[in-house]
Formats: C-alpha cells, sequence, structure tokens
C-alpha cells in the first residue's frame, strides 16, 4: 500500500491506542506493538482499518488471559 496519508492514520492509531507503537514495514505492512509488554504483542495488517481490528483482537485475547 503506497497510500501517503499512511503515517497520519498510524498517527491517529497511536492517539486512540497510546499503548501501541505503530509503523509501516518492508513492502507496505502495518506494524504495531503493545510498549512495555511482556511477552511483547505485535500485530500486523494490510491497512489502517485492519491494523485497528488487529489491536482490538490483541486486547480482547489478553484479556481473557488474565
Amino acid at each position: 500500500m503506497n497510500d501517503p496519508a499512511i503515517p497520519q492514520h498510524l498517527a491517529a492509531i497511536e492517539r486512540d491506542y497510546p499503548a501501541w507503537h505503530c509503523w509501516r514495514g518492508v513492502g507496505g505492512i502495518l506494524y504495531t506493538r503493545r510498549l512495555k509488554s511482556s511477552p511483547p504483542i505485535v500485530v500486523r495488517a494490510a491497512d489502517p482499518a485492519q491494523l485497528r481490528e488487529a489491536i482490538a483482537r490483541a486486547i480482547s485475547e489478553r484479556c481473557k488471559l488474565r
């Protein structure tokens, strides 16, 4: 994905999920990781909407483990 608005989308995701850090990786895949998590939690997606969904799933799954 070569969308010039990706940096703004990632910044918005980080504002909505302040405990997560987002970046665009090789080939345009979007990644996010939960800061200060142990074990590390990293999710990836093809676009910002999918990245938000992946974060929500990761949060939901982590809550189930508690």
